[in-house]
């Protein structure tokens, strides 16, 4: 006859009567941990095109940090610049298109040029891109820092020649052989 109190692995051994233990409960879920991005997560990258993702972002980015330095090494600022004139005294204004100001100002556009291109490389919530994106946009905007301060230092001195030397705003660009034109002056 069969005995229900034991085991079939061992024959000989009888079961313990004593009441068992209920199974553990299933984990609860824990939530997750707080994204960097917005991203719908349903659209995340398997794993294998993550790392291809992120190394075409940074390659593109060292792309776009090789043609910053290019920028900078092709730079040669003015020994001068032009105004325009201002309706008011406050404030530095703008810069007059003539031929003197031609290297500053292209190079302030391709640095504007150069952001909207740092732009359309998106992170994506990959940190490692984030920060070498950021990295780059600071170095960029200390460039176009650095041109705002030559333009400010250069107006002050515009300014202290002007109330020594009582030349009038208006006399400014053609008193240097420029145009107080735009770019139209072809």
């Amino acid at each position: 006859m069969h005995n229900p109190f034991r085991s079939r692995s061992n024959p000989s051994k009888p079961r313990s009567s004593a009441p068992r233990p209920p199974p553990p409960a299933p984990p609860t879920a824990s939530p997750a941990p707080a994204r960097q991005s917005s991203i719908d997560d349903t659209s995340a990258p398997i794993p294998s095109q993550s790392t291809s993702l992120q190394q075409s972002r940074l390659t593109a980015l060292s792309t776009l940090s090789t043609k910053l330095d290019g920028l900078k090494a092709g730079f040669t600022p003015p020994a001068s610049l032009v105004f325009q004139p201002s309706p008011s005294s406050s404030g530095t204004p703008k810069l007059a298109f003539v031929p003197t100001n031609a290297p500053f100002l292209a190079y302030e556009d391709a640095l504007v040029k150069l952001l909207t291109e740092i732009d359309g490389i998106q992170s994506e919530g990959d940190l490692v891109v984030r920060d070498t994106r950021k990295a780059l946009v600071r170095r960029v905007e200390g460039e176009l820092g650095a041109l705002d301060r030559m333009r400010s230092e250069q107006w002050e001195a515009e300014m202290e020649r002007r109330k020594s030397g009582g030349q009038k705003v208006e006399d400014t660009a053609t008193a240097r052989g420029g145009s107080m034109d735009s770019e139209d002056d072809d």
